[in-house]
């Protein structure tokens, strides 16, 4: 139910568990009743739920086979994309120092970028960003004139409302 807290402990038990109690008790009382009791249709009701345990024994081993595999493929994925991650910062400091530049001079650049980025943020906005801005305001602003105003004789239900008589 809970596949994040199987552990090989816990499947190793489970597992012997299943073979003691299903597998061995079953086929133990399967063998008695067999051949110690008259009525052989009690045998056959054995049978069925020994059948059954022994399929739901198979369907367990080829599920643990299948979570083996699987996580064999996500160590697989791991150790790739960690030999990926290594080649990469290779490549870029060997690109760096064969171009002339340090790689201090590189991480520096970047940080001032950020730097640059952040000063154009706060103080100084892109006209074309303003004038957008601005134009939409207007539009907004425009909207709100054509909308109808609201009568003060019509209630919310949209009867008159009855004159108060002076």
């Amino acid at each position: 139910m809970f596949p994040h807290l199987r552990t090989p402990t816990i499947e190793r038990l489970y597992l012997t568990c299943f073979i003691t109690t299903r597998l061995g008790y079953v086929s133990l009382l399967w063998h008695e009743v067999y051949y110690n009791y008259p009525d052989k249709s009690v045998a056959f009701l054995y049978t069925i739920t020994l059948s059954l345990h022994v399929y739901w024994f198979v369907l367990y081993i080829q599920t643990q086979r299948r979570f083996a595999e699987k996580q064999r493929r996500q160590q697989l994925c791991t150790v790739l994309k960690a030999m990926a991650h290594a080649l990469k910062e290779e490549f870029v400091v060997s690109a760096v120092e064969s171009s002339g530049i340090s790689y201090a001079d590189v991480f520096a650049a970047g940080d001032m970028l950020k730097v640059n980025e952040a000063h154009v943020k706060d103080e100084e906005k892109d006209p074309l960003l303003t004038d957008q801005s601005m134009t939409a305001n207007r539009r907004v602003e425009n909207e709100d004139m054509l909308l109808p105003q609201p009568d003060s004789n019509i209630s919310h239900r949209g009867h008159r409302r009855s004159e108060p008589q002076v």
